[in-house]
């Protein structure tokens, strides 16, 4: 909530004082400080380490915007998209710590992925499964000189990569509704009578081939387009962890079955028993069945869909679930 809209008789007597700091102690990270002056404007805003309870009763309605207060994420997701998670947990209140566990780079085979762009225009449908398909995409394409061909229909299988498409200029004429992944996907109508079509799928290299598999049953002829290539980074978790910095995580973030087993390789025989002993949050049952695998000691918990949003409000639930 806005300060300008908190309970206004907590604001009432600044207005006949020349200046008067108000410190919102939120815990985690920091707090907001704001100072007020005059008929209770808001000059400035500050970060500061908290130092104590808050000041008033009035002023306590405001921690529902701070829902992760005191609680410390490790983010794994690459880099761009880990970066942008890292903001909506910081903006709660919470801290982040982002450690990618997967790196996006390019392709092996780069003659195969330069045949199948120049024979884009022969396909009826594309369908991009993530937000690096589309952005890899339109990189190759511009490395060769070309633009997205407009009568090819183009899927995307979340709201994230609808999103990046759109912003890189490529209409998206179908998207889940409600489930947002290759399941998903192939509920909708459109993609029931495949027979005979052309389709394209944007993805890196490997990857699960239920979506081809699937529209391959219906008829369809399919091919894919692997534009970038993910690899384990080479540095431990202990390495890229210290500590200090350990010692403040109260849950972990894992986006993807691959994520998961990096992360649980790079943290080797000196943090697996640390590892396995952490709440995770993850996408999909698929990663619950490998995080019991793997010897984790909770049941992950799992966010109803991969945007940012539903993770960190599945996060701001897991201290009442633990």
């Amino acid at each position: 909530m806005p300060v300008d809209k908190c309970n206004a008789a907590a604001l009432q007597s600044t207005r006949k004082m020349p200046a008067l700091r108000l410190k919102f102690y939120l815990g985690g990270q920091g707090a907001y400080a704001r100072t007020v002056a005059g008929r209770g404007i808001v000059k400035n805003i500050i970060r500061e380490r908290p130092r104590g309870p808050f000041p008033n009763n009035a002023l306590e309605s405001m921690t529902n915007d701070f829902a992760l207060r005191d609680v410390c994420v490790l983010v794994t997701r690459p880099s761009e998209q880990g970066q942008a998670l890292c903001a909506q947990i910081e903006a709660a209140g919470g801290c982040a710590i982002h450690i990618p566990v997967i790196e996006i780079v390019a392709p092996k085979n780069i003659a195969a992925l330069r045949d199948v762009t120049e024979r884009l225009p022969e396909f009826e449908l594309a369908i991009f499964v993530s937000t690096n398909a589309a952005s890899w995409c339109v990189r190759w394409l511009r490395d060769l000189g070309a633009d997205w061909p407009t009568s090819v229909g183009v899927g995307a299988v979340g709201k994230a990569t609808a999103k990046e498409l759109l912003r890189l200029g490529i209409h998206v004429n179908l998207i889940p509704n409600g489930r947002y992944d290759s399941e998903g996907l192939l509920t909708l109508a459109a993609l029931q009578q495949v027979a005979n079509k052309r389709i394209i799928i944007f993805r890196g290299e490997g990857g699960r081939e239920h979506l081809a598999s699937e529209l391959k049953q219906r008829g369809a002829s399919v091919e894919y387009a692997e534009v970038y290539a993910r690899r384990r980074p080479q540095a431990s978790l202990n390495q890229l962890l210290p500590a200090a910095k350990r010692a403040k995580v109260n849950c972990i973030v894992v986006t993807s079955n691959e994520g998961l087993q990096n992360l649980y390789d790079m943290a080797g025989e000196s943090l697996r028993n640390w590892l396995v002993a952490m709440p995770l949050v993850v996408l999909s049952q698929r990663a619950v069945t490998l995080a019991k695998q793997l010897g984790f000691k909770r049941e992950p918990v799992v966010a109803p869909q991969a945007s940012d949003q539903a993770i960190v409000e599945t996060i701001e639930k897991w201290p009442r679930q633990q």
